[in-house]
């Protein structure tokens, strides 16, 4: 045990850079954990509901989900810090004028919704430049352990971020918690624009002269020339596109029977209501910090078949609360189901930085981010009217069948994916330059 805790020692030890980014991500983790369940009760203060909250969230995806293809080429031809460090400043900056607009009792619905839209907007288009921002910052090989160690402390912040915020949110009302989150954020800001990569690849010196607001048309198209490139890299790569639908099948079914219909079920089917719900959620919680500190301490390969067995384990879970079995087995499936999660936080994200080109990172991030959510919009408004056709048990029991036909479809391509040894072949680097093309950008010595 050890011997595995000396590299994850050795990381924080030795990278002030690291510990710097993990200090910065953490406060932002504050602010974007609490969002949800903080303008839910401003909204309710003026009038609002959980339709208001369900449209802005909605909106929010889309708009957000469009503005990380954007991101996603900006983080490829800019600084990753820049960007990280505008989109948690545009954040912090919505959360300030929502705290105003509160505590002066001047706000309206529509604006709490338009604000809250803005904020989650940014959170999605900064996620391309922070994911990336972690290869700037430690090396190759420490790059599991990396992401292992800032999922395991972003998951305990959020936790208790949630607690914090509600207290705050008891004792001093929605105004001066948004104010709370902003000074948090605002922190966060400076810790990141503080922060010094080891290597800050420039933006290309072809791309610098056509971005300009009189040639609009010329920067669209190198735009959607840089999108295309990413997506060539996805293409050429079946196990990839593969794994980010089954991806997509996962989060939709996930999202669905425990973020929709979850509470509905609680309150029908289980005993003591929310309290039991609350100790299935805690089973995920624990399990994913488990989860994490497994793969951070022993590093697996096999990624494409590990993501099959994930979504094998998220199935079990579904049908779980389909068959209305005990509470207790509920939540060791929930405890299992969070585990295995952290195959895609942790071991799937450091495995695409790995095995694509680094000049490619921001643009295919956005784009299997994308992909991997498409289905939510989709899934989440016909979720209500399936549950008042068939009943919850059929609606939950037709989710775990979907992700186990997903998974099955799946796993021929997901053989195919190369482990960690074969992943970081010249071979495998060089086709991925080869579509790069005239958007390549040198690496900075």
């Amino acid at each position: 045990m050890r011997d595995r805790l000396a590299p994850v020692a050795g990381l924080i030890r030795a990278n002030p850079r690291y510990c710097c980014y993990l200090l910065a991500r953490l406060l932002s983790t504050v602010e974007t954990s609490s969002f949800a369940a903080l303008l839910s009760a401003a909204l309710a203060g003026y009038g609002g509901g959980a339709a208001d909250v369900g449209q802005a969230m909605a909106v929010t995806l889309v708009a957000g989900m469009a503005g990380m293809l954007i991101a996603g080429v900006l983080a490829d031809r800019m600084r990753h810090l820049t960007i990280v460090a505008l989109c948690q400043g545009l954040r912090s900056a919505t959360f300030a004028l929502t705290a105003a607009l509160v505590l002066t009792d001047t706000a309206t619905v529509p604006a709490l919704v338009g604000l809250a839209v803005l904020a989650g907007a940014a959170a999605w288009m900064q996620t391309p430049a922070l994911q990336n921002l972690v290869p700037d910052i430690v090396t190759q090989a420490s790059l599991t352990q990396a992401h292992g160690v800032a999922q395991i402390m972003s998951s305990a912040s959020a936790t208790l971020a949630q607690a914090a915020t509600s207290s705050i949110l008891i004792l001093a009302g929605p105004g001066w918690t948004f104010g709370a989150l902003t000074a948090t954020g605002l922190l966060s800001t400076i810790v990141f624009a503080l922060l010094r990569t080891v290597t800050v690849p420039p933006a290309p010196p072809a791309a610098a002269a056509p971005i300009t607001i009189t040639r609009v048309r010329h920067v669209t198209r190198i735009w959607l020339d840089d999108l295309l490139a990413g997506w060539r890299v996805i293409a050429a790569r079946p196990w990839l596109w593969t794994l980010t639908a089954l991806t997509a099948v996962r989060r939709a079914g996930w999202g669905t029977a425990v973020l929709v219909l979850g509470p509905l079920l609680a309150t029908q089917h289980l005993e003591g209501a929310l309290t039991s719900w609350g100790l299935v959620t805690a089973a995920i919680s624990v399990g994913v910090t488990c989860g994490c500190l497994l793969i951070t301490l022993a590093p697996a390969s096999r990624v494409g078949v590990l993501l099959c067995g994930a979504a094998l384990a998220d199935a079990l879970f579904i049908a779980t609360m389909a068959a209305d079995l005990p509470v207790a087995l509920i939540c060791a499936a929930a405890f299992l189901c969070g585990t295995v999660s952290c195959v895609d936080l942790v071991l799937w994200t450091s495995f695409l930085q790995r095995a694509l080109p680094a000049q490619q990172h921001g643009r295919v991030l956005a784009i299997t981010t994308v992909g991997s959510n498409l289905l939510i919009p989709i899934v989440y408004p016909y979720a209500g009217p399936l549950t008042d056709a068939f009943g919850l048990a059929a609606v939950y029991t037709g989710l775990a069948a979907a992700i186990v036909l997903g998974a099955g479809l799946a796993l021929g391509a997901a053989r195919t994916c190369p482990d960690h040894a074969g992943a970081f072949s010249p071979d495998c680097t060089e086709a991925g330059a080869s579509v790069v093309g005239r958007s390549s950008r040198p690496a900075a010595g």
